[in-house]
């Protein structure tokens, strides 16, 4: 079992590069490790300290309400003491004074309102819960000391907290997580007046015994005094749970498991040799044949959900993307598993395009997961971000930001990537409201009543109503690769479909659903808004402006030489129709206009960060890429 096993392990982890494995020479990013340790340790505490006793929990509800801007990141709050001045473009760069890097005014006007309904809700009665400080992204290293500070007794109670806390990293390389986890634990022993015994709950586990070596110096360096010698053990992360974990750390699991799991588990590919018996006897996600499309991220969770101590264990990972919204069995059976484990779950997701969160070395696209279980919390809360890209400015901000919103549905399929509670909420309506678009396309299309759509976007959404124009290496007449062919009844339902994806809700969908880069034939097929759905007036119109909108494409072909001439059509430049397919949707039940200026605002945000040097998350023909006007036929 061991040496089957064992082998799983021995592979790149995400934040090195190969030729550096053995020495763990990447690591995760400070901030990555900062984030999730903070918002998973920190709210641990405070939950330890609010079953010691309800007082405590008023303490804090007090302290939020006196002065509720104080717990608000800086970053989120920068500018708010001057006004905006009027008549603002909103796509037009923000004064730095008013705006964060790279901000657009647009972006520092919905930043604004959101810190304003913050503190309007921190400040009223009530005040939240501990789930809610994490999901409102609050300064919880502050509020925690200030509660120190100036909530009577708390002091002994939150030391007793710490000193029985436990922290894992189960694939811990030099010990970003763990160098983390100190960072945030030694100035509340500070504050409350305990010895930093918390060295004696930071644990960890690698396969290599460089590794550890490295992450103990790091941590002794950090903490000025040795590590206890079983913290730190060479194994392996996926071994069989019982001869492994509970004699290497007995004391920990005799008590039900670890208070607190942090890591960046492996994204690579489960080896061949690995022993699909005793794979499939440990984890629910492993195929029953090998696959490329499996991950060890997926063993790697199932394993750390069962090392997470029961009722109160919170965990905080870097997985990859595919995690939310891969359609491969083991990821969608990973997403059903993580449906059993009742709590909160919050998700965010970055590209990897203009930068990524690993830099351009590991140009990787990531979901961060924060869970807290909870025998309290009835069921599941899910909570996400959307699809988030960025410039290098931006990076100081990036976790400051962070916004989550509520969603409550099947995770099955698929957890979507919402960028405002407004978009959260329309989609599950919609989800919830009939069948998909795909209940309108068939299998043989009429003369003319054909849509087709490219099998990767980066700005906009790539449907056409005739094919671009595109050449082999030899100059010959081909047809674009990886092109779906959708057969409608006729012509004007064709233009119908055309002017849905085009809209601003066909590129929100594919920001929602996709991995960032491809379009797949499913996701067109679960568009979630059907034909029958809208009223006869409004599908006869937006008939009428999908084909408006396909003869001005004409005028606006472009390409890419990549292996011959790939052609495409460059949708931004018709701003106009797309606008006006934009406003006849708004009308359309279970959308409106707010939410259709939301979702023109994230889009506008979301591509204008993307790649502008024609690289290679660019499909063929985007506008990213040097373009040339295509010729005239």
């Amino acid at each position: 079992m061991a040496t089957a096993v064992r082998a799983l392990s021995r592979v790149p982890r995400l934040d090195r590069r190969p030729d550096r494995e053995r020495l763990g020479a990447y690591d995760t990013p400070r901030d990555v490790a900062a984030y999730l340790a903070g918002s998973a340790i920190i709210p641990a505490l405070l939950e330890a300290v609010r079953v010691g006793g309800a007082a405590f929990d008023d303490g804090f509800r007090d302290l939020l309400r006196r002065d509720p801007g104080r717990y608000l990141r800086p970053e989120l709050k920068h500018g708010m003491a001057r006004p905006l001045p009027p008549g603002l473009d909103p796509e037009a760069p923000a004064d730095p004074a008013v705006g964060l890097p790279l901000e657009t005014w647009g972006e520092t006007a919905a930043r604004r309102g959101r810190c304003a309904e913050l503190l309007e809700r921190l400040g009223g009665a009530g005040g939240p819960g501990i789930r809610d400080l994490v999901m409102d992204n609050l300064d919880l290293q502050r509020l925690a000391e200030d509660g120190l500070a100036w909530i009577p007794g708390l002091a002994p109670v939150f030391r007793r907290a710490l000193e029985g806390l436990t922290v894992l990293d189960p694939t811990c390389g030099s010990g970003a997580f763990l160098a983390a986890a100190a960072d945030v634990l030694e100035p509340l022993c500070a504050a409350c007046g305990a010895e930093p015994r918390f060295k004696n709950h930071l644990y960890g586990v690698d396969l290599h015994e460089d590794a550890v070596a490295r992450c103990r110096r790091r941590l002794e360096q950090r903490l000025g005094g040795p590590v206890p010698d079983g913290n730190l053990r060479v194994g392996d992360a996926l071994l069989d749970s019982g001869p492994f974990w509970s004699s290497a750390f007995p004391a920990v699991m005799a008590a039900g498991g670890f208070d607190v799991i942090l890591g960046n588990p492996p994204f690579a590919r489960i080896p061949r040799e690995a022993s699909r018996p005793l794979l499939r006897a440990d984890y629910r996600s492993a195929r029953p044949r090998w696959s490329a499309d499996e991950s060890l991220a997926t063993l790697a969770v199932e394993r750390c959900l069962r090392l997470l101590k029961p009722g109160t264990g919170r965990l905080g990972l870097v997985l990859p993307l595919a995690v939310a919204c891969s359609t491969e069995p083991a990821f969608a059976t990973l997403r059903r598993v993580i449906a059993t484990e009742p709590g909160l779950w919050l998700w965010s997701h970055f590209d990897r395009t203009p930068n990524a969160l690993f830099g351009r070395g590991v140009r990787a696209r990531c979901s961060l997961v924060l869970y807290a279980r909870s025998a309290e919390v009835p069921g599941h809360q899910w909570a996400t971000t959307g699809l988030l890209r960025w410039r290098a400015r931006a990076r100081g901000h990036l976790f400051a930001t962070l916004r989550y919103a509520r969603l409550d549905l099947d995770i099955s399929a698929g957890i979507p990537k919402v960028a405002s509670q407004l978009q959260a909420d329309v989609l599950q309506r919609l989800l919830a409201a009939g069948p998909p678009l795909g209940m309108d396309l068939g299998t043989a299309a009429a003369a003319g009543a054909t849509v087709y759509v490219g099998g990767s976007a980066c700005n906009w959404f790539p449907a056409w109503r005739e094919l671009p124009e595109t050449f082999d290496r030899r100059g010959r007449t081909v047809a674009p690769a990886r092109v779906t062919r959708f057969a409608c009844a006729d012509a004007e339902t064709a233009d119908l479909v055309f002017a849905l994806l085009c809209s601003s809700l066909g590129y929100w969908w594919w920001a929602v659903a996709s991995d960032g880069f491809n379009l797949k034939q499913w996701l067109v097929r679960q568009f979630p808004l059907a034909l029958g759905a809208i009223p006869q007036p409004a599908r006869r119109e937006l008939a009428g402006l999908g084909r408006s909108l396909a003869l001005e494409l004409r005028n606006h072909a472009v390409h890419k030489d990549n292996r011959g001439r790939i052609g495409n059509f460059r949708l931004p430049a018709c701003a106009a129709e797309i606008l006006a397919i934009d406003r006849c949707l708004a009308s359309v039940p279970g959308l409106s206009p707010a939410f259709m200026a939301d979702i023109r605002a994230s889009n506008a945000a979301f591509s204008s960060a993307g790649n502008r040097t024609g690289g290679p998350d660019c499909p063929p023909g985007c506008g990213h890429a040097p373009r040339r006007r295509a010729p005239s036929p």
